[in-house]
């Protein structure tokens, strides 16, 4: 595991969230809630004997084999940690919630999307590829009143496709002023679609753009002395404005971003609440150093403009940014915002309603995550002093990177270094490289070249960035590499170790290799110090072996979708995005090709007759 577990389930907070258990690739495995947290997660982690007397199920068991990491978002009710599971499974789809029957006990409204005609329907769980979905909601009572609201309103078809399919003449809804009966055509495609658009933007808190295209409609019917439109458009307004006075099923209008930020002597933790249609569907937290002397409301700015204008993300742009306070600064960025970005924001400061309930939970999390982090800190601190004292370094250990290598078969080699600080994984320092020209297998020239290219540019370019201990993922021959490579430097570490797997490469029995002079020495780690060099191992396999995953994946990809007449580098880009990997595309069929921008129907056939051709080989 990537971090220290026993400490930090001795820290996790006890109030109820929910709880993200992360795996080698840091891809969500499972999304659980909780009243107590601490006590939740703990009961996972039990002795490997306890567990398999235990009632845990084998799927558990399974889970928590795969679980490097866990990420945890608190909640202020339990209600709100129930709301953000359902949502984070429905985003996320993570493969040991598929059984889970709370993901189909909670209402959703559908538009579906496969008819010429799409209807407005009411879900308890969601067909995949049915059409667009909203929810999940709590209360199914209010699902129904909003159901029900619309279909008057907008006058959108409920019924399903069969009897749709059927009709020679209006329906009940029709006599009753609920449906525009395009299934015998009393409504025009067009027009029907427009009013389906319409529902659209109610369901995903986007009222004013609905209310603007009422009044444009009203106006232009009166123009055009067409009175009866003019006032069913004056009907829907006075309906919606109604209807707006209390609050609809996906909460407040719109999407925002909600900020909170924690300070802790030189650290800072900056927590963003992700909000769409209402709902919180993603946190993340950011770990930054604060000067002493700087306010909560400096350190926040100062993330803003770097978060925003420095493109760390390409996520869509949020109609609203939410602050716990007012920035010495705001009207600047915010122009500065409007000029770059060409999109007015609104800058809010939490004070009622929904945008404090959001705050509230940002600033729990903040808060939570930053005692953490510094928990965590002061433990790998003492892991150092452990580390050097063992082997009589009279000199602070700051800094120490790991080595790996990762290829197979000996194809698509990667190299991986991973940088520790007295503050944790220093991820911005992680270095991959790619080898080439050595003989494939051949892990010591692959070690050699690796070592070479980190060392051999910092000795030149950057003498602060030489680590203090130089740990290599091998046993004796790896660590002789490392040792001539240093020489032919002229440069070597304080310390230089090695870390070869045990026997039947179970963790806890790795054996430990020191360089000392002329001569290789078995070692006994005190356990503090065993733990540090588990932990940098199992991060350097690990980015080591994302990297080189990747770079096999693209290399498979290309040499399957080069050779597809009509599908170019752009298509298969956005091809590449819309399925996440090769094996994705190589299962989906020739509709869900369609589906993705810019593949049609006869290139999707080539697309899935390449995938079939290959499969027979």
């Amino acid at each position: 595991m990537d971090f220290d577990l026993k400490d930090f389930l001795k820290k996790m907070p006890t109030g109820p969230g929910v709880y993200l258990m992360l795996g080698s690739e840091h891809q969500i495995l499972y999304v659980g809630k909780a009243k107590n947290l601490k006590k939740r997660v703990s009961s996972y982690f039990i002795s490997e004997d306890s567990l398999r007397e235990s009632q845990h199920s084998l799927k558990t068991q399974s889970l928590v084999e795969k679980i490097k990491e866990i990420s945890v978002t608190l909640t202020q009710t339990e209600t709100e940690a129930l709301l953000l599971e359902q949502t984070l499974i429905k985003k996320h789809r993570p493969p040991y919630n598929i059984s889970l029957k709370d993901d189909k006990s909670y209402p959703y409204l559908v538009i579906t999307q496969k008819h010429s005609f799409p209807r407005l329907a009411f879900r308890r769980g969601i067909k995949p590829n049915e059409g667009k979905v909203f929810g999940p909601f709590v209360s199914a009572q209010s699902v129904h009143e909003s159901y029900t609201w619309l279909q008057k309103v907008f006058k959108v078809r409920t019924c399903d496709d069969y009897y749709f399919s059927h009709r020679s003449r209006p329906c009940l809804q029709y006599q009753i002023h609920r449906c525009s009966a395009p299934c015998v055509g009393l409504v025009s495609r067009q027009e029907y679609l427009h009013q389906i658009q319409q529902v659209e933007y109610i369901l995903s808190g986007k009222p004013h753009q609905v209310i603007a295209q009422l009044k444009n409609n009203m106006h232009s019917a009166v123009s055009a002395l067409e009175f009866e439109k003019a006032a069913i458009c004056r009907d829907q307004l006075l309906a919606l404005a109604s209807v707006r006075a209390r609050q609809f099923v996906s909460g407040l209008e719109g999407s925002a971003d909600v900020f909170a930020v924690s300070i802790a002597g030189t650290q800072a933790s900056i927590v963003l609440l992700k909000v769409m249609e209402g709902k919180v569907t993603e946190t993340r937290t950011f770990f930054i150093k604060s000067m002493p002397y700087l306010s909560e409301a400096e350190v926040l700015e100062g993330f803003l403009s770097q978060y925003y204008f420095a493109d760390l993300f390409s996520d869509i742009l949020p109609e609203a940014i939410v602050l716990p306070f007012a920035l010495p600064n705001q009207k600047i960025l915010a122009d500065a915002f409007e000029h770059e970005k060409k999109i007015k924001l609104q800058w809010c400061i939490a004070k009622q309603g929904k945008k404090l309930g959001w705050l509230k939970i940002a600033q729990l999390n903040a808060k939570a995550q930053l005692e953490l982090k510094v928990t965590q800190s002061a433990t790998i601190i003492a892991r150092f002093e452990v580390l050097a004292e063992q082997f009589q370094v009279t000199t602070p250990v700051n800094r120490i990177e790991c080595f790996d290598i990762s290829h197979t078969q000996g194809s698509e080699t990667i190299g991986s270094c991973v940088v520790f600080g007295r503050n944790g994984a220093e991820k911005s320092h992680y270095r991959r490289f790619k080898i080439t020209d050595i003989q494939a297998g051949d892990d010591y020239a692959a070690l050699k070249q690796v070592l070479i290219r980190r060392y051999q540019r910092a000795l030149k370019e950057n003498v602060s960035q030489l680590p203090d201990v130089v740990l290599i993922d091998g046993g004796k021959g790896q660590l002789k590499v490392a040792h001539e490579v240093f020489l032919l430097l002229s440069w070597q570490p304080k310390l230089l170790l090695s870390i070869a797997k045990g026997l039947g490469r179970k963790p806890g029995l790795e054996t430990i290799y020191w360089r000392s002079l002329d001569e290789v020495q078995e070692v006994v780690l005190k356990s503090e110090a065993f733990i540090l060099l588990q932990q940098m191992r199992d991060e350097a396999h690990r980015f080591a072996l994302l990297g080189h995953r990747k770079r096999r994946e693209k290399k498979q990809t290309q040499s399957f979708l080069n050779d597809i007449v009509g599908l170019g580098p752009k298509r298969r880009s956005v091809l590449m995005r819309a399925f996440g990997s090769l094996a994705r595309i190589q299962s989906a069929s020739v509709l869900e090709l369609m589906e993705v921008k810019g593949i049609h129907r006869e290139l999707a056939e080539k697309i899935y007759a390449q995938i079939q051709s290959r499969a027979t080989e």
